[in-house]
Formats: structure tokens, C-alpha cells, sequence
């Protein structure tokens, strides 16, 4: 993981930071507007999931390249809602391995129905698996 960002960058990190600092960067606007889309699909983007620097903010970003979230500094504008070191971020980019793990807990208790212990597990994996794709 990249260094995190300071909250003032000097002018030559980014080659248009001025323009940046403005909120008139193309490609930050670019980042942005990703965000703003919604999504064509009701499935998460699937993992593995890493926080990138990218000339003038944190995204988080999906296997492709696919901006799954920013670290709402409006393109370095304004100082980042999470610190993508902290344990929070950690555990987002960590979501998509832990919907996978879940859903493979699940799927085990169904082989091995006389497992009590194993299905008090499930129950917890299958509300955390509610949680994640319902929201609730």
C-alpha cells in the first residue's frame, strides 16, 4: 500500500494541481463521476479489493481497475473521510473475502447438519451474508 497522502500535497505531485486544489482536474472529475453512476448490477464488485493513490486521492479499487469507493476528499479538495491505513478501510477492502468466507461457512454447516456448534456458526455467516447483499 502506498504511503498515506499529506493533507497539503506540494504543487509538483500532481501535473495539474493547481487545477486540482480547484476541483478543475479531468481526471479527478473523471474518478468522481464514476462514483456518482450507479451501478448496472445488484452484485458487489468482486474482490481483491486495494486502496490506490491516484495523482490526487485514495480510491479503492476492484481486481479491473473498477473504482468501488474514494476517500470522499472530493480529489484532495478537502482532507479524506477515512484514512485508508486505518483499521476501517482495512476492513472494507477486506469485504469481499469475507462475504466469500461466509458464504463457504454456510455451505458447510448444510453438509454437516448434526453440527451444533458449526450451525450457531452459520446462523451468524448467514445474517452477515444478509447484511452485505440485502443491507439489513
Amino acid at each position: 500500500m502506498t504511503p498515506p497522502k499529506p493533507l497539503f500535497k506540494p504543487v509538483d505531485a500532481h501535473p495539474q494541481s493547481e487545477a486540482c486544489m480547484e476541483g478543475f482536474c479531468l481526471k479527478c472529475r473523471e474518478e468522481e463521476k464514476k462514483l456518482q453512476t450507479p451501478p448496472k448490477h445488484t452484485a458487489h464488485t468482486p474482490g481483491d479489493w486495494r486502496w490506490e493513490w491516484s495523482d490526487c486521492a485514495w480510491y479503492l479499487r476492484g481486481p479491473g481497475g473498477e473504482t468501488v469507493l474514494s476517500d470522499g476528499s472530493a480529489g484532495g479538495e478537502y482532507p479524506p473521510d477515512i484514512d485508508v491505513n486505518g483499521p476501517d478501510a482495512k476492513l472494507i477492502a477486506a469485504a469481499p473475502d469475507l462475504l466469500e468466507f461466509a458464504k463457504k461457512v454456510v455451505a458447510w454447516a448444510h453438509e454437516h447438519p448434526l453440527d451444533i456448534q458449526l450451525q450457531a456458526v452459520r446462523g451468524m455467516a448467514e445474517a452477515a451474508i444478509h447484511k452485505a447483499e440485502e443491507g439489513q
